[in-house]
């Protein structure tokens, strides 16, 4: 028995070997945490986060930020957009009146779609999804948020003077639910300078 043992074990030994030797090419993922949009609030969030680097660039120290406000925006663009010039004018830093020479920011979005399943079984990172998956659920990280996310969004926020491009911003995140899609896809209405969607809200007790 005890023979026997040794040979199960240099046999598994050289197979480890071998399969080192052979340097066969594996999947190498991205350890990298991106973020989901799930709420209103994550776009002020968002909003925010490109003031706060565009004031903070020392070649607009002083100065007041125009927005541009794009054609046939999207429900999420065009609320971004309003998001930012409320977060600029509270800081004293929007500029109403624009101009060619006055820097003006500029959003620009892009949704990317996968077809099909994104996440396989991978037996080599069990125990990473294991211990993932409990920080998770202790967090409340999990619950109410699929994992199976096939939307992603991309906005660039640029700060031209004139025609150059001097700043940019980009934010890439999960769109985290399939009937929020049409935030991204659908042009907003405009009625009053108010926006308008069909989009169907739910409430919750």
């Amino acid at each position: 028995m005890k023979s026997e043992t040794l040979v199960c074990v240099a046999v598994f030994a050289l197979a480890g070997l071998s399969g080192c030797a052979t340097r066969v090419p594996t999947v190498d993922y991205h350890h990298a945490h991106q973020k989901k949009v799930q709420a209103f609030k994550h776009w002020d969030v968002m909003a925010k986060e490109v003031v706060d680097k565009t004031l903070a660039d020392p070649r607009f120290a002083g100065q007041t930020i125009a927005v541009s406000d794009a054609p046939n925006a999207t429900v999420f663009a065009g609320t971004f957009n309003q998001l930012i010039k409320t977060e600029l004018l509270n800081r004293d830093a929007l500029n109403v009146a624009g101009g060619d020479t006055a820097p003006t920011l500029h959003v620009q979005t892009q949704l990317l779609r996968h077809p099909g399943k994104r996440y396989t079984f991978n037996p080599s990172s069990l125990l990473a999804c294991l211990v993932e998956g409990t920080v998770h659920i202790i967090t409340g990280g999990v619950f109410g948020t699929p994992r199976e996310t096939t939307s992603e969004l991309l906005v660039i926020s640029l700060v031209k003077e004139g025609t150059t491009p001097r700043l940019g911003v980009k934010q890439i995140v999960y769109v985290d639910r399939d009937e929020d899609v049409a935030f991204y896809l659908q042009p907003a209405r405009l009625a009053g300078n108010q926006l308008v969607s069909t989009l169907k809200v739910t409430t919750v007790p």
